[in-house]
């Protein structure tokens, strides 16, 4: 039977952020061990939480470095693109959020929509697709926020 665990943490001036581990998706993790090939280590970022993005985004720079391959591409309306759809190459990540002695909130397989952040405080943002999985609580009282999921 799965059970919940919590991640809690505090709010920033900026908005609410997650440290994360961003690695290739299990499909292509399966691939890679099959061909004797290595598996490129896991990058550490921080993402920003945002529920007001449908999908996730990760820093195209993140998905060089770890040697992925666009799996697909659409048109994407961002904050910069002035209400114009601009394409934008879609990468199959895996996304751990470590949670100190609990097990790990693991997404094994995210279509992330690559972008060029180029932001030293966020590498990525966690839209509706992850956070649909999930229950976020956001307190303002306390400047805090949780994320309950399964394991």
């Amino acid at each position: 039977m799965p059970q919940v665990a919590r991640i809690e943490r505090g709010v920033l001036q900026a908005g609410l952020f997650v440290d994360v581990y961003i690695g290739v998706s299990d499909a292509l993790l399966k691939q890679l061990w099959k061909r004797n090939q290595p598996v490129p280590p896991a990058v550490f970022a921080t993402f920003i939480v945002d529920t007001g993005a449908d999908r996730t985004l990760v820093d195209e720079q993140i998905a060089r470095t770890l040697g992925l391959i666009a799996v697909n591409q659409k048109p994407v309306i961002t904050s910069e693109s002035k209400g114009i759809p601009q394409i934008c190459d879609i990468y199959a990540i895996s996304i751990e959020v470590r949670n100190g002695g609990s097990p790990p909130w693991r997404m094994s397989t995210v279509a992330a929509t690559g972008r060029p952040l180029m932001d030293d405080a966020r590498h990525g943002v966690l839209g509706r697709d992850v956070l649909d999985r999930v229950k976020l609580v956001y307190d303002g009282p306390r400047q805090t926020f949780t994320i309950d999921y399964f394991y």
